[in-house]
């Protein structure tokens, strides 16, 4: 992602439209209180036998970028209050012009690195009080000079420093989005896949392995962007893991039903089919994908992005993620990135009048309207639903099948080392529902329970300046078969302990 939001939809899956469809491209019917109104019933199963995969902490994590001075307090507090886990740096098309020794970028790339965003003052403010692991996207796209393309050795270099100093470093991928024009590339052959695939094979993957040979080299996915570049790059390119960045919707385009209804499945699907490619180029099932940017609008955010719609999407694709297996994912992004009059129409829900990727709010600035008077790590809807999903993960379990016989309502679930997590979309505006859960086969037949709630309700106390995080409710302790009351547009999760 450019911080000029000059980014082309990147999609997996046919086109950018905006509008509820599923993947072939048939409209689809909203599942929000808007239409038809739902029976206020779903009978949710989960089966207690039927493990899928393991849970990994990283998959609950987020961007932050050198343009921004993320040595400020309030950055690390809040990833550490939300329970995150993971940070991708130095940011998106940044990291094709950023050269992490001297803290600069190449002044044709664009961009800008503040003086606190040095590398080890960034590991010293923030990774360290946080406890975060670290994803790096090294430069591909041009050499310390700004003469000529990504230099292997820089890359390298990054790589022995981290290991000298036991920085939490888990992922190294190779370019930000250089399958894309607006990607700051200075190589002779510029986007082009054998170009990259030769520069990772011979270059940077031996070079940062000899580094350390523990070091996870990645390489970046185009998905639906470009599958000539998929089909060449992870045919050819050397990598350990595959990273994909992810935008549904076409600004000015976005469209509420579509979010909550196939605009879920559509990402399921988009996860599937970088997978099924992988596969095709002769990657194992253990080769793992990367989610390393995620949100639902490719550029110009409008007030969507700060609604309880967005917040629910949030929850419900990380989600996706875990029952994929995903191992590591960032949203784009923590901070700091807010922007006024783009999309605010009618037809979309929300009170506020500004658009911003961000999960926190970074405070009122003085030269524009965002925030509306937020204090500094505030989270935005989509930060609340990033705690829920951070008490859904813990310190890791097993997702476990979970079904719910009810359209409006979505269930996942996990098997943790203290219990089990049930966490339940309620996706109907206006009704409430009852969700009758059934653990089925499960070791216990008695838990004291917990449910932790954000949605609609909480999410209008913003038109008055209020924000209000989750509500927890006692149910008391519960049997195998047992309701949960989910109200309008809510995420909840019940801990089961």
């Amino acid at each position: 992602m450019k911080q000029t939001f000059s980014l082309l939809c990147i999609l997996a899956i046919a086109g950018c439209t905006g509008m509820p469809r599923s993947s072939g491209g048939t409209l689809l019917p909203a599942l929000d209180g808007r239409t038809k109104a739902t029976a206020n019933d779903a009978k949710v199963v989960v089966d207690a036998a039927k493990r899928g995969p393991a849970i990994v902490p990283d998959v609950v994590g987020a961007n932050l970028e050198t343009w921004f001075d993320e040595s400020q307090p309030h950055v690390w507090r809040s990833f550490a209050s939300t329970g995150l886990h993971l940070t991708r740096w130095p940011g998106g098309s940044e990291s094709d012009t950023y050269h992490w020794k001297t803290n600069s970028v190449c002044a044709a790339g664009g961009g800008y690195a503040f003086q606190q965003a040095q590398y080890d003052n960034f590991m010293r403010t923030v990774v360290r009080p946080a406890k975060l692991d670290v994803a790096i996207t090294v430069n591909y796209g041009s050499n310390a000079a700004c003469s000529g393309g990504g230099d292997p050795s820089e890359a390298a270099a990054w790589v022995a420093e981290s290991k000298a100093h036991h920085y939490p470093v888990v992922a190294w991928t190779v370019g930000n989005e250089a399958f894309g024009s607006w990607e700051f590339d200075l190589h002779p052959t510029p986007h082009d896949p054998a170009t990259y695939a030769n520069a990772v094979t011979t270059g940077y993957y031996p070079a940062m392995k000899k580094a350390d040979p523990n070091a996870r080299v990645g390489v970046i996915a185009a998905g639906g962007y470009s599958s000539s570049w998929d089909q060449y790059v992870l045919a050819h390119a050397k990598h350990d893991f595959v990273e994909l960045h992810y935008y549904p919707q076409s600004p000015g385009s976005e469209s509420d039903a579509y979010l909550l209804g196939s605009g879920v499945s559509d990402f399921a699907t988009a996860l599937a089919n970088l997978r099924a490619e992988m596969t095709a180029a002769g990657d194992a099932p253990s080769v793992p994908i990367m989610v390393g940017e995620i949100n639902s609008v490719y550029a110009n955010p409008g007030k969507q992005t700060v609604s309880i719609v967005n917040g629910l999407w949030t929850g419900m694709v990380v989600a996706e993620m875990m029952r994929a297996g995903v191992p590591l994912a960032t949203w784009w992004a923590a901070y700091p990135v807010c922007s006024t009059g783009n999309n605010n129409s009618p037809s979309l829900y929300g009170w506020q009048a500004f658009g911003s990727y961000n999960l926190f709010s970074d405070g009122p600035p003085a030269s524009q309207d965002c925030n509306s008077g937020m204090g500094a790590g505030t989270p935005y809807p989509s930060g609340r639903a990033y705690g829920l999903l951070s008490r859904f993960v813990g310190k890791g379990g097993t997702m476990l099948a979970a079904t719910s016989k009810n359209d409006a309502v979505r269930a996942y679930a996990d098997q943790t080392g203290g219990g089990y997590d049930v966490m339940l979309f309620n996706l109907s505006e206006s009704a409430t529902q009852t969700a009758h859960v059934s653990l089925q086969r499960a070791g216990k037949k008695r838990w004291h329970a917990t449910q932790y709630t954000y949605g609609k309700a909480e999410y209008d106390l913003t038109r008055h300046k209020v924000y209000k995080g989750a509500v927890a409710s006692a149910l008391g302790t519960v049997g195998p078969a047992f309701d949960a009351t989910l109200p309008p547009w809510s995420m909840s999760v019940i801990e089961l302990r």
